[in-house]
């Protein structure tokens, strides 16, 4: 089995991948329902699960949970040997029940954790998905901000991808065009297609 790992790992090398491979080998989850798998696995357990076990992914996610509530639940345990932090829908329910304030309290806090255990962490900004989101468009600016003072943050752009996908009422995904109902059955949450082409788009940030 390790004779296998190493020859994977000088494949990765080889490929140019080897930083994606070490980035995953545990990577922690966080977020709201799509980081806890509602409706499909989330976009980072689809792409971590290409290069390590489910086993070593972790996960602390939870329906409607805002960004304080995810960060209460962080403990030393879960950062100890994590090799990434993804969250994607982080700071989704800030822009509905939170302030931005405490939503950017809450990335510096954040970028502080991957920043002492020097990996990197790849937090969504937020897409306008819902009405009463009046915290949005301060949220992902803070984001911005905040992202661009360590080399290790990057932003996924759900915002811009989102846009696309209703402007052109779908997503051409490898040659076919999908439906914007098919991506977002319930208009909020991921269907096992839209994950998977997040997972593909979030591999680049992670390598």
């Amino acid at each position: 089995m390790e004779k296998i790992f190493f020859i994977l790992v000088v494949l990765f090398s080889k490929l140019g991948f080897a930083g994606i491979a070490e980035n995953l080998k545990s990577p922690l989850i966080i977020g709201a329902s799509v980081s806890a798998d509602f409706m499909s696995d989330s976009p980072g357990k689809i792409l971590a699960s290409k290069y390590t076990s489910t086993g070593n992914i972790k996960k602390i996610a939870k329906w409607g949970a805002g960004s304080s509530e995810i960060l209460d639940r962080i403990k030393e345990r879960h950062l100890k040997n994590s090799t990434s932090i993804i969250g994607l829908d982080f700071l989704f329910w800030d822009s509905v029940n939170s302030s931005v304030s405490e939503a950017s309290k809450n990335i510096v806090t954040l970028i502080a954790m991957a920043k002492q255990k020097n990996i990197p962490v790849i937090i969504g900004d937020i897409p306008n998905l819902l009405s009463g989101q009046n915290y949005r468009s301060g949220i992902n600016t803070a984001l911005r901000s905040h992202c661009a003072s360590y080399s290790k943050c990057k932003i996924f752009g759900l915002s811009q991808l989102y846009a696309e996908v209703t402007r052109n009422k779908g997503l051409t995904i490898r040659g076919k065009f999908v439906q914007k109902d098919e991506l977002l059955p319930d208009g909020l949450h991921l269907s096992r297609i839209a994950s998977e082409e997040i997972a593909r788009r979030l591999a680049p940030l992670l390598q």
